[in-house]
């Protein structure tokens, strides 16, 4: 397993599409089988061994029941939604992904560290769409490509570097000045919401007319921020997630997870604020510079291990008094969706559920689809409030929800308001 992908071990993601006409279960298994001998060893056919940090490719007779495992059929029609909670709640031990075959509606959950969300993005509708096994082999990818990376954007301007390094900090928000912990957190509550093409159409129009400077992806970000905002989920700034393989250049790739999240300090709810930032952190590679520096974390945790050090105590959850929510934002940009087996492309749901940061952390992936741009957010119920997110999405989508109201924030941007009693209470 690549020192690069062990950070994310402790990860996994969830994609759900809906509604389509997923294929039956055993003309999966079949092409997975195929898929094992096109390409021995492949990640996506190996169990996870997170105490070696290993991939052990599964051959010979286990294979049967290796894909019986990784590919379910369920009864009924739970919807994409539901589909993606219950796939959060249900963990994938050594298995590296587990695909759940609804009526109308899939689910992919998948261990983090076999790739990023260019690489998921791409795995899942190729498994579905039928191409056989060929479409799902491995992309050769470029030899050491942090290396790479980092030779090609700072060799020549070497000082560019240091501006990066700068550009990096700080690395999150103040720490409150007081904390409290908190009891062991459930699974992640699934909110979702569509901004219409429409709208989003509306959005693109404005930045080519030049009455913004902000992209489509800035102003649906600051405006998520802002909807969460006047719900009581008061921000400050917001982690980024950045796919640098933009720095490789042209015929390069890479497998597996090649993506950064810088934290921006400023108002995520200022669209061109954010516009500038993300900016200014792709021009001076920030995100390159915090890939390599979890990298060699990582690579020395592990060497400590192995020289026989302690592994660390893991500490327990605390949230600040009162919370402070971290925002996580990823805009995955334009995806190839078409090849998935929709049902009614008007309609379309692509979700992408993630594990938040912490207890305090709310993650909200954009995907756009054929029907708009599809928002999820993904938050420990027992901080907050899933009904204060689902009316902040809702409203950033336009729609209205019956019995919302915005609770705002009161004196010194206290979110305690949006905070769930059931667990944390202020």
């Amino acid at each position: 397993m690549p020192v690069r992908d062990r950070t994310w071990a402790r990860f996994a993601t969830v994609r759900a599409a809906g509604p389509v006409a997923p294929p039956d279960a055993e003309t999966l298994r079949a092409q997975l089988r195929e898929l094992a001998r096109l390409d021995p060893g492949h990640p996506w056919l190996c169990r996870v061994d997170l105490t070696r940090g290993r991939l052990r490719p599964v051959t010979g007779s286990a294979l049967d029941a290796f894909v019986d495992a990784v590919v379910r059929e369920i009864d009924g029609d739970p919807g994409p939604e539901r589909l993606a909670r219950e796939q959060l709640a249900e963990p994938l031990g050594e298995l590296p992904f587990r695909l759940v075959l609804g009526r109308s509606s899939v689910a992919l959950r998948s261990a983090h560290l076999l790739g990023d969300g260019a690489v998921v993005d791409r795995w899942f509708p190729a498994l579905l769409a039928g191409g056989g096994a060929s479409a799902l082999r491995r992309r050769d990818t470029s030899r050491s490509p942090l290396l790479r990376a980092g030779l090609r954007r700072f060799g020549r301007h070497p000082l560019d570097a240091v501006r990066a390094v700068r550009g990096a900090f700080p690395l999150a928000p103040p720490a409150p000045p007081r904390t409290r912990e908190v009891p062991e957190l459930g699974v992640p509550e699934v909110v979702t919401a569509t901004v219409p093409a429409a709208e989003v159409a509306r959005l693109r129009a404005a930045r080519d007319e030049g009455r913004t400077r902000a992209s489509v992806a800035a102003q649906l970000m600051s405006r998520t921020a802002a909807a969460l905002a006047r719900h009581g989920v008061v921000a400050e700034g917001a982690l980024v997630m950045m796919d640098c393989r933009r720095y490789l250049g042209p015929g390069a790739a890479v497998t597996g997870n090649f993506a950064a999240g810088p934290y921006l300090d400023v108002d995520a709810t200022n669209a061109e604020a954010m516009a500038a930032a993300l900016a200014r952190a792709t021009d001076d590679a920030v995100p390159l510079v915090l890939l390599a520096a979890a990298t060699a974390r990582t690579g020395a945790l592990g060497l400590r291990r192995r020289l026989g050090g302690s592994p660390g105590v893991v500490s327990p959850s605390r949230v600040g008094v009162p919370v402070q929510p971290r925002l996580t934002l990823s805009y995955q940009g334009r995806l190839a969706l078409d090849d998935l087996p929709w049902l009614d492309r008007k309609a379309a749901r692509y979700l992408q559920a993630a594990q938040p940061a912490g207890p305090e952390g709310i993650t909200v992936a954009f995907a756009p689809t054929s029907a708009g741009t599809q928002l999820t957010a993904t938050a420990h119920p027992d901080v907050f409030d899933p009904a204060l997110l689902r009316a902040a999405l809702a409203e950033v989508a336009g729609e209205a929800v019956a019995g919302a109201q915005p609770v705002g924030s009161v004196e010194g941007g206290d979110s305690r308001m949006a905070v769930s009693a059931r667990r944390c209470p202020s």
